[in-house]
């Protein structure tokens, strides 16, 4: 699981995905990226558009206020998907979030 991340309840964090097709070229079309977190019941817990989309890295922005409200401790399935502008489908990353709860909360 290359892309698993740790992060500590109630703290922000960017998810960065750079994006490849499946023989692993870069993808420089114009295309808009969502990025799903599920709780561990596998329904959606967050889902963010990507704040931006540039030399084929999406970056997507997880607010403290957003991840104040992740169960702890847990870990999250996360996964983003890509739509390019004729309506193709593709998904990216695909892998895990591990929540630690908050000491001071």
């Amino acid at each position: 699981m290359a892309n698993r991340i740790e992060i500590v309840q109630g703290n922000g964090l960017p998810i960065l995905d750079t994006i490849r097709d499946s023989n692993g070229d870069l993808v420089t079309a114009t295309l808009t990226g969502v990025l799903n977190i599920f709780n561990p019941d596998g329904s959606v817990l967050l889902t963010k558009t990507a704040s931006s989309i540039t030399s084929s890295i999406a970056t997507f922005t997880i607010l403290s206020s957003e991840t104040a409200n992740f169960p702890a401790p847990s870990v999250l399935k996360y996964e983003t998907v890509y739509t390019y502008t004729d309506g193709e489908i593709f998904n990216g990353l695909n892998d895990v979030i591990q929540v630690i709860r908050n000491s001071n909360g």
